[in-house]
């Protein structure tokens, strides 16, 4: 069976002498592992293609169903090469592909959320601020796959957000007001200022190209990252 479709390298695993396993979200098949053969040999014909975070045209030829077919072609359309040269940028890349791979269901098509994903790179490419590129992501990901977290109201009563600040519970994923918040919540909350809340929903509504004129104080991306990494780490188990 043959599969050609385009895709975008999330990360490699050394297999054998030579070989590597990539993992590649793809545009028409979702989250797809592949045998990539001499890979890391001086001449492989793959390259830098199967670097992380390029973006490529690829064939994939295996049995039906097989867990792991066989990489055949990978032809690169963009390579985000100085994406990968900045050790910052990384870390926060990082934090976007863990996102994608605990939420995302293998060979499941997510056509929307993979341009969402590359649209997300191509933007990083020009911005100055990347962190604010990959909170907004991860935003904007989470909202789209049904997992957002709830900050303009009380996720219990519905009343809408008033004040200088909200308390967000990472066990109800969203804010509780105060009434709601001592008759239901036993957890601890975090702190989430008007700004970073107007932050988020920004981050929701805007196109990534309108993201760049964002001008958020430190202190709101830490705190809207806070709140993220909590949000996270209670719908995957694991932490950030």
């Amino acid at each position: 069976m043959l599969i050609r479709t385009e895709g975008i390298v999330l990360k490699t695993f050394e297999y054998g002498d030579a070989d590597l396993i990539a993992t590649y979200f793809t545009k028409d098949h979702g989250v797809l592992k592949g045998f990539v053969k001499g890979a890391r040999k001086f001449k492989s014909r793959f390259g830098s293609s199967v670097e992380p975070l390029t973006h490529a045209n690829l064939s994939f030829l295996g049995k039906e169903n097989t867990q792991l077919p066989k990489v055949t072609r990978s032809d690169i359309l963009n390579s985000f090469q100085t994406l990968r040269e900045d050790l910052a940028t990384l870390l926060a890349i990082a934090s976007v592909i863990n996102l994608l791979i605990h939420l995302l269901q293998e060979k499941e098509p997510n056509s929307r959320k993979y341009d969402l994903f590359l649209a997300a790179l191509k933007t990083l490419e020009q911005a100055e601020n990347r962190d604010v590129v990959c909170l907004v992501f991860r935003i904007k990901f989470l909202w789209m796959a049904g997992y957002g977290p709830r900050v303009a109201e009380c996720g219990c009563c519905g009343t809408r957000f008033k004040g200088s600040f909200g308390l967000f519970y990472p066990s109800y994923g969203s804010l509780l007001c105060r009434a709601c918040a001592s008759k239901y919540a036993q957890q601890t909350a975090t702190r989430l200022g008007s700004a970073a809340i107007k932050f988020f929903g920004q981050a929701k509504s805007l196109r990534f190209g309108h993201i760049l004129t964002l001008r958020p104080e430190t202190a709101t991306l830490i705190e809207v990252q806070n709140v993220l990494n909590l949000h996270i780490s209670h719908l995957t188990g694991k932490k950030p």
